[in-house]
C-alpha cells in the first residue's frame, strides 16, 4: 500500500474504489495492475495505490467495515 500524500491527521468520513490512475504513473508496474482507492478525511482527500485489485479490496472492505461499525456510513447493500 501506497499512500500518495503522508501528512494524515484526521478522522476518516469515507472511502471511494473508484479512482483513477495517479498522473504520471503507469497503470501496470512489472507485469501487475496497479489499482487504487481514496479516504475522505475532514480536510483532505488521501489516495492509496495497490499492488492490484485483490489488495484494492482487502483494504477498502476493512475500512468499509470499520466505518460502518463507527456509525460513519451505511453498509453496502448486494446493489451497490
Amino acid at each position: 500500500l501506497l499512500m500518495l500524500n503522508s501528512s494524515f491527521s484526521g478522522i476518516v468520513y469515507g472511502i471511494s474504489d473508484d479512482i483513477p490512475t495517479w498522473p504520471g504513473r503507469s497503470r501496470r508496474i512489472s507485469g501487475e495492475r496497479r489499482c487504487y482507492f481514496s479516504l475522505k478525511t475532514g480536510g483532505e482527500v488521501l489516495h492509496f495505490e495497490c499492488h492490484n485489485e485483490e489488495a484494492k479490496q482487502k483494504w477498502v472492505g476493512g475500512i468499509q467495515d470499520l466505518l460502518v461499525r463507527a456509525g460513519k456510513i451505511q453498509p453496502p447493500t448486494e446493489f451497490d
